[in-house]
């Protein structure tokens, strides 16, 4: 399992612990999702068909039938019908064939996709523009980082990880056991089970020494930093020079943005700012991500929800920030 998935399941099981304790003493909130579409079920020559009809008129229409959707990026987003991934654009309309075994959202206009076995990367045309060499590439969901991020891509080649450019040259070596994306110019890399980070020349500027890391934003990083005496770890905040800023004393803890980063602090779940110091819960600001959009599922078939994400923060933890973790 990589670091990524370890901390989404970290995440996806506190959150729903804690969304199981809120719901008992509050009114529980809706998916956006829900108040878009109205959801109609079509039987045609004994095919059941299900359709989208948006309730808001700038919402577009795409008939939820596919198997698994990706997150739009670039105008385009994978799509999973049976057993292959294509791409389909804002309409709905399939662009880019059928054809890949697994197909990653496009970032810096390219995305990666597997063939044979074999990862490659393609363009918005589906065109393959950097040839299979690669037995895995990355496609994080964090910080709105797909494949390619500030120039380099992760990728594996035999039992280990480096980083190619945009022509699919190797500017540093594989030679790390993970990796994860580039955010303001650092990456987080794992050598021998503790985590570190380098720079954009394969530095390492940060030793490894941490565990389950984030990527750097607003100049931070949250990490799992280890207890001498008893050898478990609380999460706290380093800068970018490795210093720790913020004490580690939290069981969780998410990116900092717009100044605030969710942590769990004991039984809760609190918003900080850059000091460390808890924020009221009930203070917040409603903020557009622009290009950003949600999913919705019906009878487990997966479809575009093509309305902006609206991300709270700091904000309660409702199902709205449930579903943001789950499916974005």
């Amino acid at each position: 399992m990589t670091i990524k998935s370890k901390r989404q399941v970290s995440w996806i099981i506190i959150l729903f612990s804690y969304f199981i304790f809120f719901a008992c003493i509050s009114v529980i909130v809706a998916h956006p999702c829900s108040t878009e579409f109205k959801i109609d079920t079509i039987e045609k020559d004994g095919v059941s068909s299900i359709h989208l009809t948006p309730t808001n008129p700038n919402v577009s229409v795409i008939q939820s039938q596919f198997d698994r959707v990706g997150k739009f990026s670039n105008g385009l987003a994978p799509v999973l019908v049976g057993k292959k991934w294509g791409y389909i654009d804002f309409t709905g309309t399939l662009v880019i064939q059928f054809q890949f075994e697994d197909a990653h959202s496009f970032s810096e206009g390219l995305a990666s996709v597997k063939i044979k076995n074999k990862w490659r990367y393609i363009n918005s045309t589906g065109k393959i523009v950097i040839q299979p060499q690669f037995d895995e590439a990355k496609d994080y969901l964090e910080s709105g980082a797909f494949n390619f991020s500030e120039g380099f891509a992760s990728v594996k080649i035999g039992n280990k990880w480096g980083y190619i450019d945009h022509s699919g040259k190797i500017v540093i070596q594989p030679k790390f056991d993970m990796t994860d994306n580039f955010s303001e110019g650092f990456a987080a890399v794992e050598v021998r089970e503790k985590w570190g980070y380098i720079d954009k020349t394969g530095k390492v500027v940060i030793q490894p020494k941490f565990l389950y890391p984030s990527s750097f934003s607003e100049g931070l990083a949250s990490v799992g930093i280890i207890k001498s005496k008893s050898g478990g770890f609380s999460f706290g905040y380093i800068d970018t020079t490795g210093k720790v800023v913020i004490q580690p004393q939290f069981l969780g803890a998410e990116s900092f943005e717009n100044g605030f980063a969710l942590v769990q602090y004991g039984p809760r779940m609190e918003y900080i700012d850059k000091a460390g110091n808890l924020q009221p819960r009930f203070n917040f600001e409603k903020k557009v991500e622009r290009g950003s959009f949600r999913l919705i599922s019906s009878n487990n078939k997966w479809g575009p929800c093509l309305v902006p994400i609206l991300s709270f923060l700091p904000n309660l933890i409702t199902q709205n920030l449930l579903q943001r973790v789950l499916y974005l």
